[in-house]
This record gives structure tokens, sequence and C-alpha cells, in this order.
């Protein structure tokens, strides 16, 4: 029998990553109370924030302005929360490398055991981060996410690239409202060819990205700050590091939708 065609055992699978997860995350570090703070009190606040925003620009239905204004009070906040948060993730990058964060998603992504990411626990705390920010079936996004990881490895095996993009992205995106969601941006088709609803598809592109970017820098954030947890046993350790799969693998697939990544 050779080894492809092995039944893979769960269980040692599982153990294995817990140990990796001990191993990058279970020492504590020099510094950390203060990156925990940080991402308390003001990283997690502000995207959860830019999660619920793009979330409500999402939706099939295109938000209605007023008369009297251009744009829609939520696509003029997402203009500006797009511009700030990008500068933020350059503060997550590093917090995540203080913590080990990066270390262990590079040591999980070039594992044998990548492809058990997917199976990976789902805790009810990533569930209500996910819902507090606007998704209808929190549990099955954060699923979907581990699937994405499990299926894109590369996402965790260079994190911090992963996430220099997603600012390159919410910079793409600041500068793009204004011409998906201004109908006076938007040329008017000639005469002789057939008129094409050109907006909306580009508009839920647009802002579907910035959702998922959103909520994995929730999933990265929420999920750092209970890394002192880890220290004290093992039973954290499988959900924490499933919520960062999770997190950098939205991220991950939010960019590549919208810089339109591998097409």
């Amino acid at each position: 029998m050779t080894d492809e065609s092995k039944p893979v055992d769960k269980e040692a699978a599982m153990q294995r990553l817990r140990e990796l997860v001990l191993d990058h995350l279970g020492i504590p570090r020099p510094g950390q109370a203060a990156h925990i703070n940080q991402l308390q009190d003001s990283l997690l606040p502000a995207f959860m924030d830019l999660a619920r925003h793009a979330a409500l620009a999402s939706s099939p239905f295109p938000l209605e302005t007023s008369a009297n204004i251009r744009m829609h009070p939520t696509h003029v906040h997402l203009r500006q929360a797009t511009e700030a948060r990008a500068v933020q993730i350059r503060d997550l990058i590093a917090i995540l490398a203080e913590l080990g964060v990066h270390d262990l998603l590079a040591a999980v992504g070039d594992s044998p055991d990548a492809a058990m990411v997917s199976e990976l626990p789902v805790d009810d705390y990533e569930g209500r981060l996910m819902r507090e920010v606007g998704h209808r079936n929190p549990s099955l996004v954060v699923r979907e996410f581990l699937r994405y990881a499990a299926e894109h490895r590369e996402v965790m095996s260079d994190s911090a690239a992963q996430l220099e993009k997603g600012e390159k992205a919410l910079l793409q995106v600041h500068g793009n409202i204004n011409l998906v969601v201004n109908l006076g941006a938007v040329p008017a088709p000639k005469a002789s060819a057939p008129a094409k609803d050109d907006a909306k598809p580009k508009r839920l592109k647009l802002f579907s990205g910035l959702t998922k970017i959103a909520s994995g820098l929730v999933l990265l954030s929420g999920n750092a700050i209970v890394i002192p947890t880890v220290v004290m046993g093992s039973l954290t350790t499988l959900p924490v590091l499933g919520s960062l799969a999770a997190g950098i693998a939205a991220v991950g697939d939010g960019v590549s939708g919208l810089l339109r990544e591998g097409e």
C-alpha cells in the first residue's frame, strides 16, 4: 500500500496540529499584553465596523440614496474606512508576527496535515463574531473559509504577504467606490448597442470581496486576542488554529476576487 492510498489517521493528524499550535503560541512573549490590548481596544472594533458596513453594501439590492447626496451614507463611510483600515492592517501584520501567528500558519500550510484544516472545529465564538458583523449563517461561513484554506494552503504559508495584498485591495476599493455606486460615473450605453447592467455585478463583486477581507480581519484579530489562553492547556488549540486559518483564508479569497488573481 502506497502512502497516498493509506487511510488518514485523523486523530493523529489533529494531534500533530495541536502540537504545532502549542509550539508556536504556547509560550508567553515579551509585549504580549500590549499587543492584546491594541487588538481588543482598537483593531478588532475597527475591523468589525468595516465588516458590518461592507456586508450591508454587499446586498443584492443597491442601497438607495436621497436626492441631495451623491452616495448612500454607508458608501461614504466605507470610502473613508477602507483607507483607514488599510493602514491598520500594517499594525495587524506586525502584531501577528510578534505573537507567532505567521510562523504557525506557515508551519500548518507546509505540513502534510494541511488538508485537515477543513475539518477543524468551529467554535461558538467565531459564530458570534460573524453573526455580529452581519453573516446570516456564521458557522457555514467559517466552514467555507476553512475549506478554502485547505484547498489553497499557500494563503497560510505566507500570511503576512496575504495581508499586504489585503491592504492593497482595500486601497483599490477606496478608489473604486465612487465609480461603482455613483450613477453619474457609469457611461451610458451607445444607442446601437444593447443595454447592459455592468454596474450591478461590478458593485456586488467589489463589496462581496470587501466583506470577505473584513471578515477575515475580524477572525484574525478576534482570535489573536485569545492566544494567551493557549498557554493554559490544549483545549483551545484547534479552535484557535481554525479561526486563524479561516481568517487568513477569508482575506485571501476576498483579495483573489477583487484583484482577479489566478484568472
